[in-house]
């Protein structure tokens, strides 16, 4: 994937800034549909150097990384949306 890590943020793309070093797969329960999968994606994308994706039918998200950033944070800023993290596991990519 490299450089070309893309998403859509707020109607707009969100690109990473430098190369992925790693990537983040959060296991997330209380998602229930497509405006859930939108909240969650748009909180994540607020924190700098994170690019995320969700996967609604596997109930995961796919945080790609240009520094890393804390499980604590991750987990924080999904919570607060009201839904529960279940597991983060760190990947090479």
């Amino acid at each position: 994937m490299g450089n070309n890590i893309i998403t859509a943020v707020f109607g707009r793309k969100k690109e990473l800034q430098g190369p992925a070093i790693a990537k983040k797969i959060i296991i997330i329960e209380g998602m229930h549909c497509k405006s859930c999968k939108k909240r969650v994606e748009e909180r994540l994308n607020q924190i700098d150097g994170a690019l995320a994706k969700v996967d609604l039918k596997r109930n995961i998200a796919v945080v790609f990384m240009e520094r890393m950033i804390p499980d604590m944070l991750l987990k924080h800023e999904i919570e607060k949306l009201g839904y529960q993290v279940r597991n983060i596991e760190l990947k090479e990519v």
